[in-house]
């Protein structure tokens, strides 16, 4: 009697087991395909502009040829590259981007770091402004910060020492100054991200620092900063897209050179009635614009995920 319970109990747990693993395997597969139709609808206007890119003309006009060309050609990425003046528009946006962004990281890792450890009066009221900020548009302030750069002067000293104001426009020291001043673009979720970091941090690192004779600025040098490179690689890989892509300052702040932002423009435009060569030249200019942020993500993407997840901005 026993054995035949025993042998029930067996034959039970089997198919409960085989049930659990059949509806494991159904979720695994239903959970894939929503996934990968989610990645095909992110991810298919960008190939469908790598794949038009490499086409021949006559490709643009054979109805049966719709995602991969006849013949891969390079034509197109020549265009291009004459019209944008990729070498010296990559050169200068590189540099533009790269001395915006460390100014933008060197600073708002200080301010995150402030607010999350330090007290002072205002403290809550002045974050909450800095965080306020983030929902005014920079159009606002455009015509303010223009003349503001056109007739830069510090106190007067300027004017006193040259007799006129400093014309910083057609410069990197605007954004320069945005950022060392923290009200650059985005400029406020950056220090939030930093200090969401922080806060998270256990009071005792900072206290063992200090029992061993650290200060304040070499704590947060050689024990706080370390740790934080994951973050610190977050608001890089942010503030560096969203200057490359930044249709607001740099039109304004910077003419006299050419920058991916401003150089834009002598693509080819239009829908209906362009032509098979003005499209296929438009779709390699867009690889070759969107190309250097996405070799830079590659790069630096485990940080990034490590970053956002640490962050708090995710959930």
């Amino acid at each position: 009697m026993k054995k035949a319970v025993s042998r029930e109990i067996n034959a039970e747990t089997r198919r409960y087991r085989r049930k659990q693993r059949i509806i494991g395997i159904t979720i695994s597969f239903l959970r894939t395909l929503f996934l990968i139709g989610i990645c095909f609808t992110i991810i298919y206007p960008m190939l469908s502009h790598v794949f038009a890119s490499f086409m021949p003309a006559r490709d643009f006009y054979n109805s049966n040829i719709k995602y991969l060309p006849s013949s891969f050609v390079l034509d197109n990425y020549k265009k291009a590259v004459q019209l944008l003046d990729y070498g010296s528009t990559l050169l200068n946006s590189l540099i533009l981007c790269l001395l915006t962004s460390v100014s933008q990281v060197i600073v708002c890792t200080m301010v995150g770091y402030g607010f999350a450890r330090f007290e002072f009066k205002g403290k809550r009221i002045f974050f909450m402004l800095l965080i306020l900020g983030l929902v005014v548009p920079p159009d606002l302030l455009l015509i303010q910060r223009m003349f503001q750069f056109k007739f830069f002067d510090l106190f007067g000293v300027f004017k006193l020492i040259k007799g006129a104001p400093l014309d910083l426009l057609n410069t990197v020291w605007p954004f320069v100054m945005l950022g060392l001043t923290c009200s650059g673009l985005k400029n406020g979720l950056y220090v939030f991200i930093m200090r969401q970091y922080f806060m998270g941090l256990p009071k005792e690192i900072e206290e063992a620092a200090y029992v061993d004779g650290a200060g304040p600025i070499k704590t947060y040098i050689k024990v706080i900063l370390p740790g934080a490179v994951t973050n610190i690689v977050t608001i890089f890989l942010f503030s560096v897209v969203w200057q490359w892509n930044d249709t607001v300052y740099t039109p304004v702040f910077y003419t006299e050179k050419n920058v991916i932002t401003t150089m834009i423009k002598m693509l080819p435009t239009g829908t209906i009635s362009m032509s098979s060569v003005n499209s296929l030249t438009t779709n390699a200019g867009i690889v070759l614009i969107v190309l250097p942020m996405l070799i830079l993500y590659v790069f630096l993407q485990n940080y990034f995920v490590k970053g956002v997840e640490r962050s708090g901005l995710v959930g």
